[in-house]
Parts: C-alpha cells; structure tokens; sequence
C-alpha cells in the first residue's frame, strides 16, 4: 500500500531565486528533520526536491514495521511543517509532501 499525505499538499511560498542545487537542499533538508522523524517512531526513507512542471515539490518519505496512514503522515507533516518554516531551507515556492516509502520502493 502506498499512502501520501499530498492530498492537499503544503505550498510554501518565500522570497528569493533557486541558488542551491536540487540534491544539496535535499541534503540540508534530511539532516533538519531525521531525528524528529525517528523521535516520531518513524524511519526517514528519502528526501527529494524536484521540479513538476512549473513546480517545486520536497518529498519526504517515511517508513515503520506496521506500515504507514494517513495520519502518520500527517503527524510527520505537522512535526517538520515548523522547522522548515523557522530554519527556511528552501529560497522560492514549494510544496511539501509526505508519503509511505510503499511497496514498490527500490530497495537499498
């Protein structure tokens, strides 16, 4: 089962044009948030920023033993929402969006 919380997705809009790589601000993003993550009971199975058409989504992926809700989703959304507002990662508009690691996950 896959679930996401991007039903209605968190766009964040700020100031700014895009000056660090896509990679990097996924680097900075997993080292902000990985032990609320974990502290949540959750493992922190990816982070991405990439471009959709005109735009920009950081996905976070989370995974446990008993599988993933809806509502852990949105628990994880509610606990990172805060630290990506104060520490301001990401220069420009995005959208946040958590999801299940899900069974077709490529597996590392």
């Amino acid at each position: 089962m896959f679930v996401t919380a991007n039903l209605h997705p968190l766009c964040i809009a700020a100031e700014g044009g895009r000056s660090a790589a896509k990679k990097n601000t996924a680097e900075t993003v997993r080292a902000l948030i990985e032990g609320t993550v974990a502290s949540l009971g959750y493992d922190l199975w990816d982070v991405t920023y990439e471009k959709e058409g005109r735009d920009y989504n950081l996905v976070v992926t989370i995974d446990k033993a008993d599988g993933v809700s809806i509502d852990d989703c949105q628990a994880v959304t509610d606990a990172i929402e805060p630290l990506l507002d104060e520490t301001d990662p990401i220069e420009g508009s995005y959208c946040l969006e958590v999801s299940s690691a899900g069974i077709f996950r490529v597996l590392r």
